[in-house]
């Protein structure tokens, strides 16, 4: 027999046993030799295996046959003592640091170690490109590796726990270098080190939480609440109990993440976070991060330590339905179901939205909360605490009336004042304003714009007596009440009266904040103003509400008629006070009408309306001008003045003064002519 066959026979190393068995097997000899063109990679496959000089003299079909049957031969040879070949000392180290977390059996180790060494050995992966595809993976892994079918069969399983825990991404069809993949690039380090700690090994995957900040206190507005989050998590820990998970989603910057935290910390336990980034500090997909899930599981499977999975949303709502694309968990959903019913770790998942998550993964949840902003009193106790040396009582009321300010907002922007040394309270609305613009989101000053201050409800010409309504409203403390009316008639208004007088804030909603062009979400925005209003104990006011309450009768899409619906459920359930308003009443659904317990027409102004207004005009910015009677006979002609032409007349004088007040009567006659009455002027109330 030719020496360079010799020495290989008498080799005791497993990656040329693999290598010689699929030239033999897998027919990767016959492929190279056939080849004619002389590549690299060809010639580093057999000078890795010592024969490259036989390669050489088989340059006809005769010598080809016969080295092929050399090859034959000596690969029998070698199987005769296959138990003997083994890999690196430094391999079977590492293998035995790795069970400490991962306890393999010794078909999933050579199955692993094969995988690494497909990605790591470049003869060994182009001798794999040559071979011919040999059935499924578990044909091909039997092959190369001589293990017994059902080992190989059980170890490469979905649910053995190479597959659960991704340590190897297993497919079904095509080479076996496609088809036995490592399931992070970073398992490398198995075969290519000596590894001194299990953490080298999985670098990337978990990491230490830091501790929170944040107690019970902060999340009393929770339901379920913190003291039974703790109870679940602390019940998990003692009793060892499997498939333990708590879901919390809600807007970004409500404190989800900092209440994993301080569970962790009343519960006395280490909390970690499940890596989106690899160790190259590179973000990862959806993909990897569950893999990575699934291998933290298992590294810190008998440990006393909660898991934190946070940003999950781009694994359970990364879909389309319209396009038919399924989410990366859809396109593992029995692996997913396995991780959520069987995983040895209790696990926070974090989501900002769950909106089209399947539910077949939510009911799989112990507990879902969802982490909404704190309340009212709740927000301008936070500001005080963190703000108060930079903002004034009025200031802290006013911001805190903006829900969108969260309370990871307010601290981002408090630690940029404190490291400034900053301490007014302008700078600190500012960065508040920048970060809810960069949100989509109102600024503090439009957001909490509109409030009359000297509102007068005696100067809006309405259809009931407006004070004796708000009376038995503040006595009964509930009522559903549809203002309708043009524009300016003071509907708006008078909600912030209303609030004022009830000791209430007011949450104006306008259509644009509600309306959304996805199908569900309009649904999900009237919900969140209801629930807000109700957990705030404000008064809900909503603008231009005939933009989504048109007659059900006329609607030519199905999501017409579901908004419809969605505001009839709300206001069936609400119990506080709720104002909507429209300018065009004619058209509202009659379902919705009848849930209304007032229905208020607010008019144009009446001529002693229209005097009164005039007069407090004068008095505020010309004192001691009396109109003349013909002056109050031609403002008495306005037919379609409003408290709206008002305010406007009131901004054109700020910025050019008007010399008298005949400047003023024009001023008020240009804005009414821009306006054709819609019926005859009532006189008193009806």
């Amino acid at each position: 027999m030719p020496k360079p066959i010799a020495s290989l026979e008498r080799s005791r190393d497993i990656v040329k046993l693999w290598m010689m068995r699929i030239l033999v097997k897998f027919d990767a000899a016959r492929r190279m030799l056939d080849e004619e063109r002389q590549s690299g990679e060809k010639v580093a496959v057999f000078r890795r295996l010592g024969i490259s000089r036989l390669v050489e003299k088989s340059d006809d079909k005769a010598k080809k046959e016969h080295l092929l049957n050399l090859l034959a031969i000596t690969l029998e040879a070698m199987e005769c003592h296959a138990s003997e070949y083994t890999w690196k000392t430094t391999v079977e180290t590492n293998l035995r640091l790795m069970g400490e977390a991962f306890p393999l059996s010794a078909a999933e180790k050579s199955i692993l170690v094969l995988a690494a060494m497909l990605q790591v050995d470049d003869q060994l992966s182009d001798t794999a490109s040559f071979g011919r595809p040999q059935g499924n993976v578990i044909a091909q892994v039997r092959s190369l590796t001589g293990l017994p079918v059902d080992e190989v069969r059980s170890a490469l399983s979905p649910q053995g726990i190479l597959s659960r825990s991704r340590l190897v991404d297993i497919r079904g069809s095509g080479s076996v270098f496609d088809n036995l993949r490592l399931g992070r690039e970073h398992f490398r380090s198995l075969v290519t080190g000596r590894l001194r700690f299990l953490d080298q090994l999985f670098a990337g995957i978990v990491a230490p939480a830091r501790e929170s900040t944040l107690g019970a206190a902060d999340y009393a507005h929770l339901e379920p609440g913190f003291d039974f989050i703790l109870r679940v998590m602390t019940e998990a820990l003692k009793t060892g109990r499997r498939g333990v998970n708590i879901l919390l989603y809600g807007p970004p910057g409500t404190g989800k993440t900092e209440l994993t935290r301080a569970v962790a910390k009343a519960a006395s336990v280490p909390l970690y976070d499940v890596a989106s980034m690899d160790e190259d500090g590179m973000a990862v997909d959806a993909r990897v991060r569950l893999s990575n899930v699934a291998s933290a599981q298992h590294l810190l499977k008998g440990r006393k330590v909660l898991l934190a999975f946070d940003e999950i949303d781009a694994i359970f709502t990364d879909g389309s339905s319209f396009f038919g694309k399924p989410t990366t968990a859809e396109q593992s959903k029995a692996w997913v179901n396995d991780l959520l019913e069987c995983g040895p770790v209790p696990t926070f998942w974090v989501a900002n939205s769950i909106w089209g998550m399947d539910s077949a993964f939510v009911r799989r949840f112990d507990v879902v909360v969802k982490v909404k902003s704190p309340p009212l009193h709740r927000r301008a106790e936070m500001l005080a605490a963190q703000c108060g040396s930079m903002l004034d009582a009025e200031q802290i009321r006013r911001i805190a009336e903006v829900e969108t300010v969260t309370p990871a907002v307010v601290a981002r922007a408090v630690g940029v004042m404190r490291r400034t040394r900053c301490t007014q309270g302008k700078t600190l609305e500012t960065l508040l304003d920048a970060t809810l613009t960069a949100q989509g989101h109102r600024t503090l000053r439009r957001s909490v714009a509109g409030h009359p201050g000297d509102y007068d409800p005696e100067l809006c010409n309405a259809s009931v007596d407006l004070r004796a309504l708000a009376k038995g409203i503040v006595a009964s403390r509930v009522g559903r009440i549809c203002l309708y009316g043009p524009p300016g008639t003071g509907k708006t208004a008078f909600g912030y009266w209303l609030a004022d007088q009830l000791g209430k804030p007011l949450i104006l909603k306008r259509a644009s904040d509600i309306q959304s062009p996805y199908i569900g979400v309009m649904e999900r925005n009237l919900a969140n103003a209801f629930e807000a209003a109700a957990r705030d104990g404000a008064v809900l006011q909503i603008d231009e509400v005939d933009s989504f309450l048109r007659d059900r009768r006329e609607a030519r899409q199905n999501w017409e008629v579901s908004q419809v619906n969605e505001l009839l459920t709300q206001l069936e359930a609400c119990e506080g006070v709720f104002i909507a308003s429209t300018n065009l009443m004619d058209g509202l659904d009659p379902a919705a009408l009848r849930r209304f317990d007032f229905k208020v027409e607010m008019g144009y102004l009446l001529p002693h309306q229209a005097d009164a207004m005039l007069m407090k005009w004068l008095r505020l910015f010309q004192p001691g001008a009396e109109p003349s009677p013909s002056v109050r006979q031609r403002l008495h002609g306005l037919q379609t003045l409003t408290p709206g032409d008002f305010a406007v007349v009131d901004r054109q004088h700020r910025i050019a003064p008007f010399a008298c007040i005949d400047e003023v009567l024009e001023a008020l006659s240009a804005e009414a002519a821009r306006k054709a009455p819609s019926r005859p002027r009532r006189i008193g109330f009806v």
